[in-house]
């Protein structure tokens, strides 16, 4: 377990490294009834505000509440077993209502012209006159939270917002600056009420073993300003760790065996971060849990009963790491009603086979992500399903993920049911604009179902579709508005190809098997950015000489699908960028180099047509006219602003007629020129100047 020194270290914070002890308190031994001896050593602890050290193992029965100041740790090998059912540490900070405020909260510099921005919070004279500068404040209103969906279902029993802030400054009588611009602060009403929180500490380094008929949270936590946990936990039917409305806090937990119980509404959690939690660093090391950490909202169906009312809220800016082993669900959980939640360098293994009493969800993955703007810097896993993308409340948001790491559960061979997303049931609710990200990742397969997400990118990092196209994104009926960019990133397929969607490559590879294709379906957009995009068959890429505008193609086929290159660098000589490499055939609606197409073309005696993007921005006639010649300018790709230069330097009694359809824009004679811009707000092309060439 834990040292004594360790145990002492953990009160440095308290200004008091030498705690009395649990014995010393009751006179040197234990009360027979251990529970109320500990009840009273609690006691004293508040009375005294100083640090506790249980010093020998001890039986509990029932809840062990600490109201307010709080310093307790054990030592050596003391370990406090919770017998039965109803057990737990509950530390609860005090808290003072204050009043009210009475106007919506608004954005603000502080110092005011020069500062950044913060919230601006117009309150009552009670609360103006109880807060002063440092003041940790539990702010509260009814109006509707709109995180609060669960299974796509607002949850109406959990609808208020909440939020946790340090008071900067006051202001002019009425005026409170806060230390953050609210997560929700245009979505506050003109009224809400004011608690303050208790200047109390929060320290813990606990050994607690529980028992599995356990249904409460063997430690919990509410409405501390930077709470410091450090818990070893073995065993329970209900959570390891509650944070409930706490602010700046660490949590460090090893827990293993916290089996669910449903029938009393009770999961398995290894750490929780609940309500109006923020800014706080958890790492978590678990064992056969069902999630190694999970954030949830805590309301009346609950049955818990808060004495902050700590319901709602939104939990936020939460850090985690740390690892998980045979978990029963998600070893790593999100629900809907948290934001901005962020995984740095954690690991998920094992599948649930370990206890034969822990009911599996049948969810097993390393990440299960419910909640807004969620960021995965570092994740390693065996488990089948990587990221497991699910409910997502009527928020935008966006999920990032970086140096991801997929070890197949097939030695050697990717898994056919590997997934490095799986977007299969994916709900968004609302109108929200949901993305994804993906950064220096090596996966195995992409699964997509359900509707609503709008972009997908990949960036640095090598996709293998070890099964059929099924991963590829257009293949899924009604998300052709999703548009899906790779760049530096390799995809590799054994299958055909079908996408129904907008693609979009920079410097991306396509590997497909020799006797398969990349099909492009009507109505469907690949756009190659400045490095191009290579797609071969036979698992061979192809060099290109023009790789930043070219699309190398092996044996496959478009089917009617428009083809753009944007040229970014076009003062380069842009060489043909479709190469039938293998003799395959395209057939497409347009085919356009983007941007202005730099260089100049010479004409012979005849009629031709041009089009923006695709042939040379300078056209020059230089041959003898024997008849009336027209140059037709095109309107297909055409965008605004996109310039055509026209020199007629050559003889021959006739004329050049430059033309839009059937209207002639300008006529040149021998020596003429003329510049012509692209109108797109008309749809025209018009005649910017005419001249003589010198």
């Amino acid at each position: 377990m834990i040292s004594r020194s360790i145990a002492t270290a953990a009160f440095a914070r308290t200004g008091d490294p030498n705690p009395i002890r649990l014995t010393s308190m009751l006179g040197g031994t234990i009360l027979p009834n251990e529970t109320a001896g500990l009840a009273s050593a609690i006691s004293q602890m508040n009375s005294l505000r100083r640090p506790l050290l249980i010093d020998r193992s001890i039986n509990i029965t029932g809840w062990s509440t600490i109201n307010g100041y709080c310093a307790i740790s054990c030592a050596d090998d003391a370990l406090i077993n919770f017998i039965g059912s109803a057990n737990g540490f509950r530390a609860r900070n005090s808290f003072t209502a204050v009043g009210s405020w009475t106007a919506a909260p608004a954005l603000a510099q502080w110092p005011a012209s020069t500062g950044s921005f913060v919230t601006a919070l117009t309150v009552d004279a009670a609360t103006y006159a109880a807060l002063a500068a440092g003041d940790h404040v539990y702010l509260s209103d009814s109006v509707n939270n709109t995180f609060s969906y669960f299974n796509g279902v607002s949850t109406t029993n959990y609808t208020n917002l909440a939020e946790i802030a340090m008071v900067l400054a006051k202001s002019g009588g009425n005026t409170v600056f806060l230390d953050r611009v609210l997560g929700e602060w245009n979505l506050y009403s003109t009224a809400g009420s004011v608690a303050k929180l208790g200047d109390n500490l929060c320290v813990l380094n606990l050994n607690i073993k529980g028992e599995q008929n356990t249904t409460r949270d063997l430690v919990r936590v509410e409405g501390y300003v930077g709470p410091d946990i450090d818990v070893r936990i073995d065993s329970n039917s209900s959570r390891g760790v509650m944070l409930l409305s706490c602010m700046g806090g660490r949590v460090r937990a090893k827990v293993r065996d916290l089996r669910d119980d449903e029938a009393n509404n009770s999961f398995g959690y290894g750490v929780c971060a609940a309500a109006a939690t923020t800014d706080c660093k958890i790492e978590v090391h678990a064992r056969n849990v069902r999630h190694a950490y999970s954030d949830i909202i805590v309301g009346t169906a609950t049955g818990l009963t808060q004495p902050l009312t700590f319901s709602g809220g939104v939990v936020r800016r939460i850090a985690v790491t740390g690892e998980g082993i045979s978990c029963s669900a998600a070893t790593w959980d999100t629900h809907t009603h948290s934001d901005q939640v962020r995984f740095e360098n954690i690991k998920a293994y094992g599948t649930h086979n370990e206890d034969p009493g822990q009911p599996s969800s049948g969810l097993n993955c390393a990440v299960q992500v419910r909640g807004t703007n969620v960021t995965i810097d570092g994740l390693e896993t065996n488990l089948q399903v990587g990221v497991r993308y699910s409910v997502v409340a009527a928020r935008n948001s966006r999920l990032e993920i970086t140096n991801f790491r997929h070890r197949s559960t097939l030695v050697g061979t990717p898994n056919a049911a590997s997934s490095l997303i799986s977007f299969a049931g994916t709900t968004f609710s609302g109108s929200g604009t949901h993305k994804v990200n993906i950064r220096n990742s090596l996966v195995h397969n992409m699964v997509y179902s359900g509707a609503g997400w709008n972009f997908v990118s990949l960036h640095n990092s090598e996709v293998d579709m070890s099964t059929s196209s099924a991963g590829w994104p257009g293949n899924v009926s009604g998300n052709t508005g999703c548009m899906t960019e790779y760049i530096n990133t390799t995809v590799r397929s054994p299958a055909s190809m079908n996408v129904a969607t907008s693609l979009v490559f920079d410097g991306g590879k396509i590997v497909l098997a020799t006797t398969n294709g990349f099909n492009l379906t009507d109505g469907a957009v690949l756009k190659s950015r400045n490095h191009g995009i290579e797609i071969t068959a036979g698992g061979s890429i192809a060099n290109s000489a023009y790789a930043f505008t070219s699309i190398t193609i092996g044996a496959v086929s478009f089917s009617y699908a428009d083809i753009w290159v944007d040229d970014a660098r076009a003062e380069h000589s842009v060489k043909p960028f479709v190469n039938l490499s293998t003799g395959g055939t395209v057939t497409v609606k347009s085919l356009a180099i983007r941007g202005q197409y730099k260089g100049v073309a010479t004409r012979s005696d005849a009629d031709a047509s041009i089009r923006a993007g695709r042939d040379r921005m300078f056209q020059r006639f230089s041959i003898a006219l024997t008849a009336d010649r027209t140059l037709t300018l095109e309107t297909i790709d055409a965008d605004d602003g996109d310039e055509f230069e026209i020199f007629r330097p050559a003889g021959g009694a006739f004329n050049l007629l430059v033309k839009q359809g059937s209207t002639t824009l300008c006529t040149l004679a021998q020596n003429g020129s003329c510049r012509v811009a692209f109108d797109q707000s008309n749809n025209n092309w018009r005649v910017t100047n005419k001249g003589v060439i010198a």
